[in-house]
């Protein structure tokens, strides 16, 4: 709901199981390298703002690389349902496969990774550093639906050009039959 002042959040659009489907950030040094890799997760994080953890970043869930999605957002750019210059510009690719979320409690803290956790906005993570998120991920409780539900209630506050859906702002989704939303008209 914009509380960071960084616009309303769409990504990543777990609801599909996807990073980038709607909003086109880091294509060129980020999404398109790692869908061109061999590379299998694509690791979310963000900075906490509950008073538990407030300010602190976690890597807070993944993606398994299984796909990817070539969005044509020209047609959604110039009809007003997204507002994204680079995607008249160039591919919009969204990286595809099975999602995992955590909380805060459980996520891996950023600052294990890097002494610049602050400022970091993407990074590579080595095999071995693979292997210790995923070691620390491993049988804490998936949270994703829970978090689908609470996208869900955030979207009933939105107004319809800032709904983080494609269908409640009017457009169409391939994907509409597939989404893990309960309540969509």
């Amino acid at each position: 709901m914009n509380e960071q002042g960084q616009g309303y959040k769409t990504e990543p659009h777990v609801e599909i199981k996807a990073e980038n489907y709607i909003s086109c950030c880091y294509q060129p040094n980020n999404i398109v390298p790692f869908l061109r890799s061999k590379e299998k997760y694509l690791f979310l994080f963000t900075t906490c703002q509950n008073e538990e953890f407030y300010g602190e970043r976690f890597i807070v869930g993944y993606i398994v690389k299984q796909g990817f999605i070539d969005c044509d957002c020209k047609k959604l750019v110039k009809q007003g349902y997204i507002n994204c210059v680079k995607c008249v510009k160039q591919h919009h690719y969204a990286v595809k496969g099975v999602t995992k979320l955590f909380r805060f409690k459980d996520a891996y803290p950023l600052e294990k990774l890097t002494e610049n956790a602050k400022k970091v906005r993407m990074r590579t993570v080595s095999i071995g550093e693979t292997k210790t998120i995923l070691t620390h991920l491993d049988g804490k409780p998936c949270i994703l639906e829970k978090c689908i539900e609470e996208i869900e209630e955030l979207d009933r506050k939105n107004e319809t050009k800032h709904k983080t859906c494609l269908v409640l702002r009017g457009a169409s989704c391939e994907f509409r039959d597939n989404c893990s939303r309960q309540a969509l008209p």
